[in-house]
């Protein structure tokens, strides 16, 4: 093959050992951040923060890079969407 990788991928090996801090999961109208102690879930209507067992948790402090990226890379393979799209 010889399409850069980064023309189909974010750029990390789904079977490198050791994982990932976060996983961006979703459908084509909502999607959440799976980070180990919570969710971060995103709809078009607001953001929901969730504990590890998706029990609502409005005290924990939002980390809006990650939500920023993560709104990025989801918006990256959508037609129109990223660089070339």
């Amino acid at each position: 093959c010889t399409t850069p990788i980064d023309r189909y991928s974010v750029g990390s090996d789904l079977f490198e050992p050791g994982g990932r801090d976060v996983l961006v999961i979703g459908s084509y109208q909502d999607f959440a951040v799976l980070e180990p102690q919570r969710i971060i879930s995103v709809h078009k209507t607001g953001l929901e923060v969730l504990d590890a067992s998706g029990r609502p948790a409005p005290e924990q402090a939002l980390d809006t890079a990650l939500v920023t990226s993560a709104i990025e890379q989801n918006s990256r393979f959508r037609l129109g969407g990223g660089p070339g799209g």
